[in-house]
């Protein structure tokens, strides 16, 4: 039976397919009709079930590969963000308490570092320092508090399709004003 085993093994491995095939044909023709059929489809199956394993796994590692870049990226926005506000508060000091008005952020906008600041935020190029401040304003006061800046910025930089947020929260919040 151990001999049997072997050759079935062999045979599901399709290693000397030949040396067994030809002994089963010549001993038992009619088996061949049942055991290359078996041997066919267990071979292929089993080898399909493991392709689908490996895929499965590449794809899950994939997309936790995509999820960390991800964090690591908004995680360097959010530095960018925390630099940009440094940056406005340095050229531009405000002039009521802690309140980013909108010409702070004009002046603000005249220096070469904000706006870099902005481009790695991926705010879009063109946008004005009245668009940048409907982009964080969400009460409609033509100003924010620091804190305000920040979790609008944070709210944003979490989400997919950055530049498309933006437009939309510029067009919500310029209704509001």
């Amino acid at each position: 039976i151990f001999r049997s085993m072997f050759s079935l093994l062999n045979l599901f491995a399709m290693v000397e397919i030949d040396v067994i095939g030809r002994a089963l044909f010549e001993e038992a023709p009619a088996a061949l009709f049942l055991i290359v059929p078996f041997v066919m489809f267990t071979a292929y199956g089993i080898t399909s079930v493991v392709i689908a394993i490996v895929v499965r796994s590449m794809h899950r590692q994939a997309r936790d590969l995509e999820l960390y870049h991800n964090k690591r990226e908004t995680g360097a926005r959010v530095k960018s963000m925390h630099r940009l506000l440094d940056r406005i508060n340095t050229v531009a000091p405000a002039e009521t308490d802690g309140m980013l008005t909108l010409e702070q952020l004009q002046r603000g906008m005249q220096d070469p570092d904000v706006l870099l600041y902005l481009e790695e935020l991926q705010v879009p190029r063109n946008f004005s320092p009245h668009e940048v401040l409907l982009l964080v304003d969400q009460t409609g006061r033509g100003e924010v508090t620091q804190e305000e800046f920040v979790i609008a910025f944070e709210r944003l930089l979490d989400k997919d399709d950055f530049e498309q947020k933006c437009l939309s929260r510029v067009v919500m919040n310029r209704t509001k004003a």
